[in-house]
């Protein structure tokens, strides 16, 4: 645990990602998104806003997820591109779990 002002917080270990290494966002799974310097339940929250309402156009619809604020953004947008969404054939993910 790290002490911020009074308050303790678990420390995070460091992102996988920079802005040589940016992780495609629309098409990451749950553990990808997880990996950015976010709290658990926000990479939640970005995960299902893409699962059940379409992938991102634009890093700024972030915004829009409750939590995210103005410096969390700038802190991720270094960090994450906005790709198109990939649809995946039910043959790529057979191939995947062999």
């Amino acid at each position: 645990l790290l002490s911020v002002g009074s308050c303790p917080v678990l420390a995070q270990e460091a992102s996988p990602y920079s802005y040589e290494n940016q992780l495609d966002i629309n098409n990451a799974e749950y553990e990808d998104i997880a990996r950015l310097p976010l709290p658990a339940d926000l990479a939640e929250k970005i995960y299902d806003r893409i699962l059940y309402q379409g992938p991102f156009t634009s890093i700024f619809q972030l915004r829009e997820i409750e939590g995210i604020d103005q410096p969390l953004l700038l802190k991720l947008k270094p960090l994450i591109r906005i790709e198109p969404y990939m649809e995946r054939s039910e043959r790529e993910e057979r191939l995947e779990e062999l």
